[in-house]
């Protein structure tokens, strides 16, 4: 008797791991089309105004989203928009580069792991210029 109370422990545990991983894949899958939704909402060429009011925006309507509008605080020519992270999930964000000028550049989906990695689902990548000092970083050959 006791045996069969383990066996059913057991599988309780395995279906409620298995509900919790597609639950979890699921929505990781739903978060990566919001970014990458987001991502072609912000047009080339556009003020860091806009893309701080844009991303402010979307902070507002995905609450679990997080933005930040320098990586580098001797260098604020990059933004990133994350969602948030789903072990496993290969999560997506939303580089934005500026140029000297401060309008956008760049919009860039690549993966939170690595931002050489564009996923293959993802929008392409938006380039006002190509020639963009930053590019080689995210894996775009000039």
């Amino acid at each position: 008797m006791k045996r069969l109370h383990l066996i059913i422990a057991a599988l309780a545990c395995l279906a409620i791991s298995g509900i919790s991983c597609w639950f979890d894949h699921t929505q990781a899958e739903k978060q990566k089309q919001k970014i990458g939704s987001f991502s072609t909402d912000i047009p080339l060429g556009a003020t860091r105004d806009f893309v701080d009011r844009e991303c402010q925006r979307a902070l507002a309507a995905h609450a679990d989203w997080t933005y930040h509008p320098t990586l580098d605080p001797s260098d604020n020519s990059i933004a990133r928009l994350d969602s948030p992270v789903t072990d496993g999930a290969g999560n997506w964000v939303v580089y934005i580069l500026f140029d000297d000028d401060d309008a956008v550049a760049a919009v860039l989906v690549r993966t939170l792991d690595r931002k050489t990695e564009h996923p293959a689902k993802a929008p392409p990548d938006r380039l006002a210029s190509p020639q963009h000092i930053l590019l080689k970083e995210f894996g775009v050959a000039k």
